[in-house]
């Protein structure tokens, strides 16, 4: 299922898009998404849990997380 069917969209990310500014370099391939809620979150990886299991996971080893926002003003 696309991100933008459960209300996720792009904020930044990409190939070697990332500099360390104190500890460990990240991954070269980080994307940032944006979704309303962790609700939306849950059910985007609901359902795109099986192609990456059974696809993603052929050619490379992920680290998903997800964080809650803070009020922006």
């Amino acid at each position: 299922m696309a991100i933008d069917d459960n209300g996720g969209k792009y904020i930044a990310g990409g190939f070697n898009k990332t500099f360390s500014i104190i500890g460990q370099p990240p991954a070269d391939r980080v994307i940032i998404l944006q979704f309303e809620n962790m609700d939306k979150v849950k059910a985007w990886r609901d359902a795109a849990r099986d192609a990456q299991e059974k696809i993603g996971s052929k050619y490379a080893n992920f680290r998903t997380f997800a964080v809650e926002g803070v009020a922006q003003y």
